[in-house]
């Protein structure tokens, strides 16, 4: 056998009907194995396929796609390629005074050449330079050299713009830091606000009264009659402590329609420093599930009501005084 066919490979274009695609290059002595098949899309890029195909060297043709498939043959602007691709080994063993085979000596030879063939393909489809250009100085050696710069461009590109998320990253970390820090600013100006206008009102003729009193913390939520004065007062100040289990305080200002709150969550861990509430304005914080917690319901000639709300668990007995302006 000689191998006269140069080519080997073919090159098909799909029609939406054809599944059998023909094989034109030489395949004695070549396994199914080294037959190789890719599907080209519509934007020129090949897929090597690992099923739904079969290579029948006998009536040498590829059945693409197989009717057990279920697949719809390859459609207009696409294509089939059928290529052979074979091990780059040699088997054939000739024993030094043993018995020589021409054919198998030739069929060797053959698939050499074939080898070559399959190289050839290959040097076929890169670059070169001229004939007349030689090692580094050819066109193909500075356009090589252009890729590589632009991949280490790419690369420098790259790192610099992940430095930049992570600058980003830690600017908007400082910008929730500096909101928080302007929160806590904002509270502490109205607590501020509330007690230079309690302040304010300390003018000459004010009524003015303290009266301490206390409540059990494992009572339920309900109203408290507070005593103590000889007019209706118009605000009250509190200062709240609990000393024996929780050593937790408040301090808080209320005019039975409006009331403020400033208050330590006491020896709980990791509990920070004090709070505010603007809801309450006596408040006994003594764990995240339990609290007792009180406003003015009403004034009243002899002093006020307190409303108070337990939540929880809330123990120990919590120690008032109280301001009285009217």
């Amino acid at each position: 056998m000689t191998v006269e066919n140069t080519e080997n490979k073919e090159i098909y274009s799909g029609n939406g009907t054809t599944y059998r695609w023909p094989i034109t290059f030489e395949t004695s002595g070549v396994e199914a194995s080294e037959i190789k098949v890719y599907r080209t899309d519509s934007d020129g890029v090949s897929t090597l396929l690992t099923s739904n195909y079969e290579v029948d060297l006998n009536a040498l043709e590829v059945i693409y796609p197989t009717p057990a498939s279920g697949l719809d043959p390859v459609p207009t602007g696409e294509g089939v390629v059928i290529l052979r691709a074979l091990s780059l080994n040699q088997e054939l063993d000739l024993k030094n005074q043993g018995t020589l085979n021409a054919e198998n000596l030739e069929d060797g030879f053959d698939r050499v050449v074939m080898m070559i063939q399959q190289v050839q393909e290959q040097v076929d489809r890169t670059p070169q330079a001229d004939v007349s250009e030689s090692g580094e100085d050819s066109a193909v050696a500075a356009l090589l050299e252009e890729v590589r710069d632009a991949r280490d461009d790419a690369e420098d590109s790259a790192n610099a713009a992940a430095a930049s998320a992570n600058s980003a990253a830690t600017s908007a970390t400082n910008a929730s830091a500096s909101a928080t820090a302007a929160d806590t600013s904002k509270t502490a100006a109205q607590a501020a606000q509330v007690a230079a206008e309690a302040a304010a009102a300390t003018v000459s003729g004010l009524q003015r009264k303290i009266v301490v009193f206390t409540i059990d913390m494992t009572t339920a939520s309900g109203l408290q009659a507070v005593s103590g004065t000889t007019f209706t007062p118009k605000l009250a100040i509190f200062f709240a402590a609990e000393t024996t289990a929780s050593m937790l305080n408040s301090w808080g200002f209320d005019d039975g329609t409006s009331r403020v709150c400033i208050y330590n969550r006491g020896n709980q861990s990791g509990a920070g420093n004090n709070r505010f509430a603007s809801t309450v304005s006596i408040l006994a914080d003594q764990s995240a599930s339990a609290n007792y917690q009180g406003y003015v319901d009403s004034f009243n000639s002899t002093g006020c009501i307190i409303n108070w709300t337990k939540s929880g668990a809330a123990t120990g007995t919590l120690t008032i005084a109280a301001l009285f302006l009217g």
